[in-house]
């Protein structure tokens, strides 16, 4: 992953145009490839971002919620993450994610931070 999004192939930056990312069931991933996904400018095209059982915890949560990279992602997946109310906090206070329309958290935060999620997140797609 490193190797292709940090040196994508030889021509333009827009190079790589990846609009849809499964990286799930991949739990050596965690907060170090999180924060890594976080700051890599070229995940800027991405729709969909499937991190599903990637072993991402707090800190890698808080990295992706501040990844300007990240703001035209409309489906963000992190089911199965050891990820808690303190990780998903940063999503609830950022001014990025302004596509999002569908976060699947895992079932490891409270009601009270669930509930706020999907009252910000889960809306109808955008018509096109």
């Amino acid at each position: 992953m490193r190797a292709i999004l940090a040196r994508p192939p030889a021509g333009a930056p827009a190079a790589v145009r990846l609009t849809d990312l499964d990286l799930s069931h991949n739990e050596a991933l965690g907060d170090e490839g999180a924060r890594f996904l976080a700051g890599c400018e070229h995940v800027q095209h991405l729709s969909a971002l499937r991190l599903a059982r990637c072993g991402i915890g707090d800190e890698g949560a808080r990295a992706l919620a501040k990844s300007p990279h990240l703001d035209r992602v409309e489906v963000l997946d992190v089911e199965n993450n050891p990820i808690g109310d303190n990780g998903f906090r940063a999503f609830l206070d950022t001014r990025y994610w302004r596509a999002l329309r569908r976060l699947m958290p895992p079932r490891t935060i409270s009601p009270h931070i669930y509930n706020r999620i999907d009252q910000k997140f889960n809306r109808p797609p955008r018509r096109g």
